[in-house]
């Protein structure tokens, strides 16, 4: 029953056992759909970790209702709830990863019935100076709300908004929020769905980035005529850009070959202003400012 942890945070030291059974603390979220083990996992110094977690089991150990290849789950209690957080299924172990997990305790494997939600999608796009989020849902059930949380750094997240979910739902059901002032450089977007009871769990991590974008730079600064874009390296497909004006009309777009590594755009007939360049090619996009004199 090893576990594996994989921690992009600081170093620490980590202690992991198991214990042949499952927490009474996970027992009104159904333990036939889980594996029939928890494992404790403690770190020597509280705070700093950022870690991917893989849990393996030997055959056997499944409930009577786990099926891990809908959508499995890594459940861990803080003391009050039961954080549930989607993870990828890997048949040859068995195992299922996840992440992230910054803090440690009581750890469970279930199955996607022990999810309240069923996530069809969750897109963050930069739009002008700010960013939209939209996601949707197949199914949900005890769902009270939506936390929109925020990162400026894909570790430490802040709640920024909530917003009301259906609560048991059979269709699908679109959200969507705006975050009408987004951190210059990146913004790391998640959301936190939380249950009735308080339980919750988190959706993939989505990054946006404003201001002077890692990877990107324009010069001149302020631009005249010609705005230079330099990529730090060169993407696999073409290059989509737009140009905003302040109040999110679109003044110029464009396109770049894939491979290239540098382009310009003519600014010459731009109104002296604050303008907003998007970059997208597959799944990168960036949105940055630039001044034209």
């Amino acid at each position: 029953m090893p576990a594996t942890i994989t921690n992009a945070g600081t170093s620490d030291q980590f202690n992991v056992r198991v214990e042949n059974l499952i927490a009474a603390n996970v027992a009104p979220y159904a333990t036939d759909y889980f594996i029939q083990r928890q494992w404790i996992i403690s770190e020597s110094v509280a705070g700093g970790s950022n870690t991917t977690i893989r849990l393996q089991w030997a055959s056997g150990e499944e409930g009577a209702l786990f099926n891990p290849n809908t959508n499995p789950i890594i459940g861990r209690w803080t003391g009050s709830v039961l954080q549930k957080v989607s993870g990828t299924y890997n048949a040859g172990d068995p195992s299922v990863s996840a992440s992230p997990f910054t803090a440690f305790s009581i750890f469970v494997v279930g199955a996607s019935s022990a999810l309240p939600i069923s996530l069809l999608h969750f897109t963050a796009t930069p739009n002008n100076n700010h960013t939209d989020l939209l996601w949707a849902t197949a199914t949900e059930t005890q769902n009270a709300y939506f936390a929109v949380e925020r990162s400026a750094d894909g570790v430490h997240f802040d709640e920024i908004t909530q917003v009301p979910g259906a609560g048991n739902s059979a269709v699908t059901k679109n959200y969507a929020y705006t975050d009408r002032s987004p951190l210059n450089g990146p913004n790391y977007y998640r959301l936190r769905q939380v249950d009735f009871d308080g339980a919750y769990s988190f959706s993939p991590v989505r990054r946006v980035v404003f201001g002077e974008a890692n990877g990107v730079r324009l010069q001149p600064v302020p631009a005249t005529e010609t705005l230079q874009v330099l990529l730090d390296k060169t993407t696999e497909e073409d290059i989509n850009w737009s140009v905003f004006d302040q109040s999110g009309r679109l003044v110029l777009d464009g396109q770049a070959a894939e491979e290239t590594q540098q382009f310009d755009v003519d600014v010459q007939n731009l109104p002296q202003g604050i303008y907003m360049l998007r970059l997208t090619s597959g799944q990168f996009m960036h949105a940055v400012r630039f001044v034209k004199q």
